[in-house]
């Protein structure tokens, strides 16, 4: 589950940018989707698509994070689908850099006061 080196520039780019947002990890190589959540609080992850067991990973992350946001990103930065408490899944569709940030400080603020 991983991205372009080019996607992954933009989108941290993009992240860094925002008040209130930051980077604070990445991994390159294939990790357990709990890993930045336990190593960092990360309250999103935001990764590439491309494993077959997306789906179920999600759940089991959001079955042990139930506060965590998932944004899965396709290889070519045009779809974005936001995995939110199970089961919910909303494709997003093709999105542009400023929509995904929106999105993604909407739904952080959907779980202030949790």
């Amino acid at each position: 589950m991983d991205m372009s080196p080019l996607l992954r520039d933009i989108l941290r780019g993009l992240v860094a940018g925002e008040a209130g947002m930051g980077v604070v990890a990445e991994y390159r190589d294939l990790v357990p989707l709990t890993r930045p959540v336990d190593d960092h609080s990360a309250e999103v992850l935001l990764f590439g698509e491309g494993s077959p067991l997306l789906d179920d990973e999600c759940r089991e992350l959001l079955d042990t994070h139930p506060r965590v946001k998932l944004f899965v990103v396709g290889g070519d930065g045009r779809r974005t689908t936001l995995y939110e408490l199970r089961p919910h899944r909303k494709q997003l569709g093709e999105v542009a850099p400023d929509e995904l940030l929106a999105v993604m400080r909407n739904s952080l603020q959907e779980t202030d006061g949790w």
